[in-house]
Protein backbone atom coordinates (compact mmCIF):
# COMPACT_ATOMS: atom_id res chain seq x y z
CA UNK A 1 0.00 0.00 0.00
CA UNK A 2 1.35 3.45 -0.79
CA UNK A 3 1.49 6.23 1.78
CA UNK A 4 -1.37 8.28 0.36
CA UNK A 5 -3.69 5.25 0.24
CA UNK A 6 -2.80 4.35 3.82
CA UNK A 7 -3.36 7.90 5.03
CA UNK A 8 -6.74 8.16 3.32
CA UNK A 9 -7.83 4.71 4.53
CA UNK A 10 -7.30 5.94 8.07
CA UNK A 11 -9.14 9.19 7.45
CA UNK A 12 -6.01 11.24 8.11
CA UNK A 13 -5.17 14.55 6.51
CA UNK A 14 -1.61 15.31 5.48
CA UNK A 15 -1.45 17.60 8.53
CA UNK A 16 -2.60 14.76 10.82
CA UNK A 17 0.03 12.42 9.43
CA UNK A 18 2.74 15.07 9.65
CA UNK A 19 1.87 15.63 13.31
CA UNK A 20 1.93 11.89 14.11
CA UNK A 21 5.34 11.60 12.47
CA UNK A 22 6.73 14.64 14.27
CA UNK A 23 7.03 16.69 11.08
CA UNK A 24 6.44 20.42 10.90
CA UNK A 25 4.87 20.57 7.47
CA UNK A 26 2.03 18.82 5.66
CA UNK A 27 3.81 19.92 2.50
CA UNK A 28 6.63 17.52 3.31
CA UNK A 29 4.13 14.66 3.51
CA UNK A 30 2.69 15.75 0.16
CA UNK A 31 6.13 15.79 -1.46
CA UNK A 32 6.89 12.29 -0.15
CA UNK A 33 3.51 11.00 -1.35
CA UNK A 34 4.09 12.32 -4.85
CA UNK A 35 7.75 11.27 -4.98
CA UNK A 36 8.92 14.86 -5.38
CA UNK A 37 11.10 14.49 -2.27
CA UNK A 38 12.98 11.30 -1.40
CA UNK A 39 11.95 9.84 1.94
CA UNK A 40 14.88 9.55 4.35
CA UNK A 41 15.46 6.08 5.81
CA UNK A 42 14.71 7.12 9.39
CA UNK A 43 11.35 8.61 8.37
CA UNK A 44 10.53 5.61 6.18
CA UNK A 45 11.07 3.36 9.20
CA UNK A 46 8.77 5.57 11.32
CA UNK A 47 6.08 5.37 8.66
CA UNK A 48 6.41 1.59 8.45
CA UNK A 49 6.00 1.34 12.22
CA UNK A 50 3.06 3.77 12.30
CA UNK A 51 1.32 1.88 9.49
CA UNK A 52 1.85 -1.51 11.10
CA UNK A 53 3.89 -2.57 8.08
CA UNK A 54 1.20 -1.70 5.53
CA UNK A 55 3.54 0.92 4.06
CA UNK A 56 7.01 -0.56 3.94
CA UNK A 57 10.20 1.40 4.40
CA UNK A 58 11.49 -0.17 1.19
CA UNK A 59 8.55 1.20 -0.79
CA UNK A 60 9.38 4.73 0.39
CA UNK A 61 13.15 4.65 0.45
CA UNK A 62 15.24 2.72 -2.08
CA UNK A 63 18.10 2.75 0.42
CA UNK A 64 15.97 0.63 2.79
CA UNK A 65 15.64 -2.12 0.18
CA UNK A 66 19.39 -2.57 0.24
CA UNK A 67 19.78 -2.36 4.03
CA UNK A 68 16.83 -4.24 5.50
CA UNK A 69 16.71 -8.04 5.50
CA UNK A 70 14.05 -9.45 3.20
CA UNK A 71 13.55 -6.15 1.37
CA UNK A 72 16.32 -6.21 -1.23
CA UNK A 73 16.28 -7.22 -4.86
CA UNK A 74 17.11 -10.82 -3.96
CA UNK A 75 14.23 -11.15 -1.49
CA UNK A 76 11.49 -13.66 -2.25
CA UNK A 77 8.36 -12.12 -3.73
Amino acid sequence: MDLESFRKSRGLTQSDLAHRLGLRSKGYVSRIETGATPCPLRLALKIEKLSGGQVTAASLCPEAADLLPGEGAGAPA
